[in-house]
């Protein structure tokens, strides 16, 4: 068995954890630019419905990624509509509307089963099967033009990352919060979700805490990305790669497990898309697009109408966009993110 055939999924799981060890660090020396700081390598192991993925993770430049074997026969994309579903995660009534969900409801009817699975294989990507290289993959997605500079909590004003990229815009981010002067207005404020100056900073809120995720930004469009990723030997995910790391090599899809719902009839439990996968990504609560290297976007920017199937099927594994990619349009950090991979491939050496 030679390198690229041990770095395959159903040979990986097999080998002593020495074996894995010798085989990472050949990856880092081989596929990872010297210019690169590479740090806090270790193993990790996750698990899925009994399957186990024992892994490394590892930082580069101060951001996660993840090794994920690769695979020679990845089955992708969906045509199955809602089988496997809750009945409450689709047969259950509107609970309040809006201007897309109820264009939806015109176009597909929504009157039974066979109505929601068009609906559902037309939101999909087509069924196929693909070959995919073994990578080292960004743990989560960055807002894009952003680099990642650390985590500002609101409530004590401390500041935990790189304080001399901060500090550059410490000044103009907090002249953009407006306290409330009184109990009155206190019960109506919300601190905003994002908070952009372009080509300057970026600062999104944590959908779970008070704390903002802060970010350099410089307005790029796909184009541009790809252009300055390959510049550092990095690319963004093919559809087909984007897929299988998300559902992990499962066959669901969601990628929590098409039979799991709460007790409301929502198959959306937020508490796990907080949680890595049994690769080790993350894609966690956010309302936007995930970029491909083509023009399929991944995810999307929906407005909840609190329909369970409507809502959380942005968040499916293998979930197409409507919305079509222009790759020479400069992109909104608080609409789209992506996700830097270095593929494990031979002329890549």
């Amino acid at each position: 068995m030679d390198f690229f055939e041990a770095l395959q999924w159903n040979n990986w799981k097999k080998l002593p954890l020495e074996v894995k060890h010798q085989l990472i660090q050949q990856i880092l020396m081989y596929f990872v630019s010297p210019l690169k700081e590479i740090t806090d390598l270790h193993l990790v192991e996750y698990a899925y419905a009994g399957i186990k993925c024992t892994t490394f993770q590892l930082m580069i430049d101060d951001e996660a990624f993840v090794f994920v074997p690769g695979t020679s026969e990845a089955i992708l994309g969906w045509d199955l509509g809602v089988q496997g579903l809750t009945l409450s995660s689709w047969g259950q009534s509107w609970q309040k509307a809006n201007t897309h969900a109820e264009s939806l409801a015109q176009t597909y009817g929504f009157q039974n089963e066979q109505d929601w699975s068009d609906y559902v294989n037309e939101s999909t990507s087509p069924l196929r099967k693909a070959e995919i290289a073994p990578m080292l993959v960004q743990c989560y997605a960055l807002p894009v033009g952003s680099t990642f500079v650390g985590i500002l909590n609101t409530v004590t004003a401390e500041f935990r990352g790189h304080v001399e990229r901060y500090n550059l815009f410490a000044d103009d981010l907090q002249g953009t919060f407006h306290r409330p002067t009184s109990f009155e207005e206190s019960l109506r404020y919300a601190l905003p979700q994002g908070i952009v100056k372009e080509n300057h900073y970026y600062a999104a809120l944590h959908p779970l805490t008070d704390d903002y995720m802060l970010f350099d930004h410089q307005a790029v469009s796909q184009t541009m990305l790809q252009t300055r990723l390959a510049a550092e030997g990095f690319s963004l995910l093919s559809e087909d790669q984007w897929e299988y790391c998300c559902g992990a090599g499962t066959r669901r899809l969601f990628r929590w497990g098409n039979e799991k719902s709460c007790e409301d009839g929502m198959t959306l439990p937020a508490f796990e898309l907080l949680e890595p996968n049994m690769f080790g990504c993350m894609y966690g609560l956010a309302d936007g697009w995930e970029l491909t290297d083509g023009l399929s976007l991944k995810m999307d920017k929906w407005a909840a109408c609190g329909h369970s199937l409507l809502d959380a099927l942005p968040y499916a594994t293998y979930y197409r966009s409507r919305q079509i990619l222009q790759p020479d349009k400069l992109l909104s950090p608080q609409d789209y993110r992506y996700r830097k991979a270095i593929l494990i491939e031979k002329d890549r050496i």
